[in-house]
């Protein structure tokens, strides 16, 4: 059930543990906006194949590689230690991903994760900037 106050740019659901729940509900869901928050979720300790194969229900992956020997599984949940990341959800191609997952393990003590929506950004741009 989705909590009231969530924010103009996102939907939060609470009680609800996604790796357990293959509901198609959630994934065709009209309700869902921008950004979805689910609380408390338990991905961090099951088998990484596991969690590919919920985030699959979306659709087809796409994995974000961060270097040259960032291949594969393997690195794909290495802790990342520098304090100030930048990430796009490959919003530059003809069809972007309808689903991009985050999943914070240690959640920042002042909770300073800031999620931008590039489409009402460019929205907001003049036309003459946009060209």
């Amino acid at each position: 059930m989705p909590l009231s106050g969530a924010g103009p740019l996102n939907t939060a659901y609470a009680d609800l543990q996604l790796r357990r729940t293959a509901d198609d509900r959630i994934v065709e869901s009209e309700d869902i906006s921008n950004i979805v928050v689910f609380h408390d979720q338990d991905f961090n300790t099951v088998p990484i194949r596991q969690a590919f194969d919920f985030a699959s229900c979306f659709g087809k992956l796409h994995m974000v590689h961060r270097g040259l020997d960032d291949i594969g599984h393997d690195k794909f949940l290495e802790i990342r230690t520098w304090p100030v990341s930048w990430h796009n959800d490959v919003s530059y191609e003809l069809q972007p991903p309808r689903t991009t997952f985050l999943f914070v393990i240690n959640v920042p003590e002042a909770r300073d994760i800031l999620l931008a929506n590039q489409v009402k950004a460019y929205e907001r741009l003049s036309p003459a900037f946009r060209q």
